[in-house]
């Protein structure tokens, strides 16, 4: 009897060790079609996931009076984006509908979004109310190539104080203004 539990247990062994040997094959083998055999096919795809540069605005710091009073301080902004190359056209009437402004006019924005670039999403829509903001939100899983953004953007509570040159102030570089610079 003892003799033949040491035998059953010798051949269970040896069992597992053949199935592990023929699971490391069949994994080594999977690993070389994908890496070798399927190169081409998977390389484009592996591209276009590698990199993603997104650019992180600074948080900027809140500005008080010498007597404690709040001078300069921060609002949220939100901003619709699109990635061209994800964005599925046919989704456009419920993204002008979502936005509230006229097809033609998305469309014009998408084609410029596609003329900079198809992989970097842009900015179709900036200074969104948080109530449409919401419903675009709430819709996202709809509109495959549709982003968001939340900026902040400079508060002067004071309305008196028109002090933007000295506490500073950001906004888009407009298109005339680019050309006109040294680059």
């Amino acid at each position: 009897m003892l003799k033949e539990k040491e035998e059953r247990s010798k051949l269970s062994i040896k069992v597992l060790k053949i199935g592990m040997i023929g699971l490391t094959v069949i994994i080594l083998g999977r690993l070389f079609q994908l890496q070798i055999l399927d190169y081409g096919q998977y390389r484009p795809l592996s591209r276009k996931n590698a990199l993603r540069q997104k650019v992180v605005n600074p948080a900027r710091g809140l500005i008080y009076s010498r007597h404690g009073k709040l001078l300069v301080d921060n609002k949220p902004t939100y901003s619709i984006t699109i990635t061209p190359a994800n964005y599925d056209t046919t989704k456009t009437p419920l993204l002008a509908k979502l936005l509230n402004i006229p097809v033609k006019k998305l469309k014009k924005r998408i084609k410029k979004a596609r003329e900079y670039s198809l992989y970097r999403s842009s900015k179709i829509y900036t200074d969104l109310n948080f109530k449409a903001f919401s419903k675009i939100e709430g819709n996202i899983w709809r509109l495959p190539g549709v982003g968001h953004e939340v900026d902040s953007k400079r508060h002067y509570p004071v309305d008196s104080l028109k002090a933007s040159h000295i506490f500073g102030y950001l906004r888009q570089v407009s298109e005339k203004e680019y050309r006109n610079s040294d680059k």
